[in-house]
């Protein structure tokens, strides 16, 4: 509700999706759907929904594993309180982290940091991880990180030594932000939405 506050939203409800029908042809080169939510709330012409949007449960999983190698003890039910978020770790995977956009440059570093051993492939790991986080780095942070789209659920999977806190994770995830759209209907009891998807593919 904090967080949709500071989005300016002047009502918050909970919504139920109904219906979701593509509109555009099978054919056409563009994926555009008519959205359907259930939700009992009162909106005016032009005004916008704001949705909270949910990380994958394969990144959800993904990250934990990454985090219970750091500390055994957590899981999606360890309390959190902090300036993000007053709930659980389930709470901060799902909603409160951006697990799928591309990390900054500056979060590699410090996921470098938390690379654990001493063997070949652990300094192998920490010296690329260091290396993509440099400006000389720049090419190779591009290639796999922005053309590829990696998020850090990818690379924590990728560099699998890297063991990061849940602090140093809160430091390094770029947040979930909301996702505005239009509203497309003047009903009470929905909320009607075309929605273009985006499907892109990395090199």
């Amino acid at each position: 509700r904090g967080l949709l506050a500071k989005e300016g939203c002047a009502s918050i409800a909970q919504a139920t999706l109904s219906t979701t029908q593509r509109l555009t042809d099978e054919n056409w080169w563009q994926e555009v759907r008519h959205v359907v939510f259930s939700a009992s709330v009162t909106y005016a012409p032009g005004d916008v929904a704001v949705l909270v949007p949910r990380n994958a449960p394969r990144h959800v999983q993904a990250v934990l594993r990454a985090l219970q190698k750091n500390d055994r003890t957590i899981s999606l039910q360890t309390p959190v309180t902090s300036s993000l978020v007053n709930g659980t770790v389930e709470d901060v995977l799902s909603t409160c982290l951006d697990l799928a956009t591309p990390l900054p440059q500056r979060s590699l570093g410090i996921l470098a940091l938390f690379v654990v051993g001493e063997d070949d492939t652990s300094k192998e790991q920490r010296q690329k991880l260091k290396e993509l986080a440099t400006v000389q780095g720049g090419p190779l942070y591009r290639d796999y990180v922005r053309s590829e789209r990696r998020g850090v659920a990818d690379v924590l999977v990728d560099f699998d030594r890297c063991a990061p806190s849940l602090e140093a994770l809160l430091d390094a995830c770029p947040r979930l932000r909301p996702r505005h759209y239009s509203i497309a209907s003047c009903s009470t009891d929905t909320i009607e939405l075309c929605v273009a998807r985006a499907l892109l593919e990395t090199p």
